[in-house]
């Protein structure tokens, strides 16, 4: 990822400062004492302005790191709070204390002497103008989070393009064709309840500023085009020559009307930027773990988040800069263009939709479960028109978790990769016949068929025969997942036909699925990361052909990696195992006495297999798996008799196939 440039940002010295440096200058250092710098107080309003970042050289329009800035709106002009707020770079959170959208200010301007109150507004409106700086602000009332513009009716996009010269040229039939592109594709999106009336003016000579400031350049622009002002439905974008110091391609106010082209004529630049002034964030792609592996939504904190990763939507990453992809119904609900099932959660009945694609925006287009980390939509994106443009590989039925911020007040969407076991987001679609239960709703999402619409399920947990939840509840607690239809089909026939539970059972936990969650589990345990795709491979093919989870385990406990990271000596890293292993403290003797076996000749991961097949450890072991797939603890009698079959040789999947056929878990459903 490349950084974005930052914008330069004033910095002024006090007033106490200059009269130290000027006091020794005789009669002029008086006077300079006599004119301390000059402060007003303005009334405005909050707004947020996002950069997009310039685009890659291999044809990638944007690139994470994005900034978002906390202006105020004094008089139609916009004044930096950067002094008093820091930028949000990417996909930080905004600071906790941070300026809610919409609130009432008064900005306090530090000026030099003899600028009166509008003179001192502009001057600290301009990036690079050092005659005055915003120094403080304070909220002066409440901003309305719940309000929502009503979109509907005309706007008016008009594209100002400046130049620094007479005789340069601006890209005026290029701008003609994205102004007229963009406002065909936000009318298509708001199936026809936003009429976007373009236009793009004659070219205009104004000052090239030193530097990045952009401000000034929209000011120039609007001055050399009188009657027209940026508004919630007037929406200015000013095109100039690329500057090389501004780190955007594309700048654009959130819930506003100003539009900032660093350069670019494409149509999806502009209609991503109008997307932002529409009130829409940005379009990533969501990461989850869970257990060592990957799954598709997860607590947030166990997940990573790729700026502008769904490539698919407007407001992502576009890949053809003249179609840009449809916007997903998170974001065409928050707009109030979008008929979406709002089923809430947890899901009390089963419900089958047939999904409009995302072209279809006048029909029903998604439905919305509420989880455990936020709304999730599912919807219905086609390989099909500007669609089939953008990642065709994705086509189908997809997921996305929207979140507000309270402070940011605009949406910004997460596609989830609902395929976790591939390669991340080779397909993220969720394929006919294929299921997922989604955190936190009770309930499980499956895609019935695919074609001209899609036809989708949402069942609750529970529903189905005894023998399919048995199946379900085994997939959920080992994999956490629902069963794929196939797997459900397996299994439930042979039950039904009296394959005996533990056979059953033992197929699972001996799968490479299965055993594949167990090595992540261990890496995950001993090493504190993730295991690369060679070690994982190589570590399943060693137990598929006999080993047991314990020699993979000591080998982990014996490796230079482990015993650099314990201490790089004997009795650090027998301390570590204690820590590690029986999650105690030892004692000088039990360490001293372990130190002596390993100056006798023991390897490392003899030492390692004494803890790892100790009762103390392995009580440990098997009551975890009791409590997480029984609910209680494992009684002395369970614990005697599971240890006591590992220690001669029994499998740990064998204990856990072993419970889960059990009488006791058949009971729990």
């Amino acid at each position: 990822m490349t950084a974005p440039v930052a914008r330069p940002r004033r910095r002024r010295a006090t007033a106490v400062l200059v009269t130290a440096v000027l006091g020794v200058g005789g009669p002029a250092a008086a006077v300079a004492a006599d004119e301390p710098d000059a402060r007003h107080e303005v009334d405005g309003t909050v707004v947020y302005v996002v950069s997009d970042p310039v685009p890659h050289d291999d044809g990638e329009h944007f690139h994470e790191g994005s900034v978002t800035e906390a202006y105020a709106h004094v008089d139609g002009t916009l004044l930096d709070l950067s002094a008093v707020q820091e930028p949000v770079v990417g996909t930080d959170h905004p600071p906790v204390d941070a300026l809610a959208d919409g609130t009432d200010v008064v900005v306090t301007i530090e000026a030099d002497p003899g600028l009166d109150r509008a003179q001192a507004v502009e001057a600290a409106a301009g990036d690079l103008d050092p005659r005055a700086s915003v120094v403080d602000v304070e909220t002066a009332g409440t901003a309305d989070l719940a309000a929502q513009a009503d979109l509907a009716g005309v706007h008016v996009l008009v594209v100002l393009p400046v130049v620094w010269t007479a005789g340069q040229a601006a890209p005026s039939a290029a701008l003609q064709a994205a102004a007229d592109g963009t406002a065909a594709y936000w009318e298509r999106q708001s199936a026809g309840r936003v009429d976007v009336q373009q236009s793009v003016r004659a070219p205009q000579v104004v000052p090239q500023p030193a530097g990045c400031d952009d401000d000034a350049i929209m000011r120039a622009a609007l001055a050399a085009n009188p009657g027209i002002t940026p508004s919630a439905t007037t929406h200015v974008a000013v095109h100039f020559p690329a500057i090389a110091s501004c780190a955007f391609a594309g700048r654009a106010t959130i819930n506003g009307g100003s539009i900032w082209l660093n350069g670019a004529a494409q149509t999806y630049v502009l209609a991503h930027e109008l997307g932002h002034n529409l009130g829409l964030g940005h379009a990533n792609t969501l990461t989850c773990t869970s257990a060592g592996a990957r799954v598709p939504l997860a607590a947030l904190s166990s997940c990573s988040v790729t700026e502008y990763g769904d490539d698919a939507d407007v407001m992502g990453q576009g890949r053809n800069a003249t179609n840009p992809g449809n916007i997903s119904t998170g974001f065409a609900q928050h707009l109030g263009w979008a008929t979406v099932a709002d089923l809430g959660g947890p899901v009390a009945s089963p419900t089958t939709l047939d999904l409009a694609p995302l072209a279809g925006t006048a029909a029903l287009r998604g439905v919305r479960l509420q989880s455990s980390a936020g709304p999730v939509f599912a919807d219905y994106r086609p390989a099909a028109g500007p669609d089939a443009l953008h990642r065709p590989a994705w086509a189908g039925v997809q997921a996305h978790l929207v979140l507000t911020d309270a402070r940011f007040r605009f949406p910004t969407s997460y596609l989830l990769d609902l395929q976790p076991t591939g390669s991340p987001f080779s397909a993220p679609q969720l394929p006919a016949g294929a299921s997922w239960a989604v955190p936190g709703t009770g309930a499980t999402l499956r895609t019935d068929s695919t074609g001209a619409t899609a036809r989708v399920s949402v069942v609750p947990d529970g529903a189905g025969t005894p023998t399919q939840r048995y199946v379900a509840r085994v997939y959920s607690d080992l994999f956490g997942r629902q069963p794929d239809p196939v797997g459900l089909a397996t299994w439930t026939q042979a039950l039904d036909s009296g394959t005996p539970r533990i056979a059953v059972a033992n197929a699972i936990t001996y799968s490479a699925e299965y055993r594949t969650r167990l090595i992540a589990d261990s890496y995950a345990t001993f090493l504190g990361r993730q295991p690369d795709p060679v070690g994982a491979a190589g570590w399943l093919r060693a137990m598929q052909a006999g080993m047991i989870i314990q020699e993979m385990e000591s080998g982990f406990l014996a490796s230079p990696e482990h015993y650099a990271t314990s201490g790089g000596t004997d009795t650090a890293w027998v301390t570590r195992l204690y820590q590690q292993v029986l999650h105690r403290t030892p004692g000088q003797p039990e360490v001293a006495s372990w130190t002596s076996t390993l100056a006798r000749g023991a390897s490392r991961q003899q030492v390692a297999m004494g803890f790892l097949l100790s009762t103390e450890h392995l009580t440990t072991v098997v009551d975890g798996h009791y409590v997480h797939l029984l609910g209680r603890h494992i009684d002395p009698t369970g614990a005697r008799s599971w240890v006591g079959d590992i220690q001669r040789g029994a499998r740990v999947e064998a204990v856990i196939g072993g419970i889960i056929a059990s009488t006791e878990y058949y009971g729990r459903l």
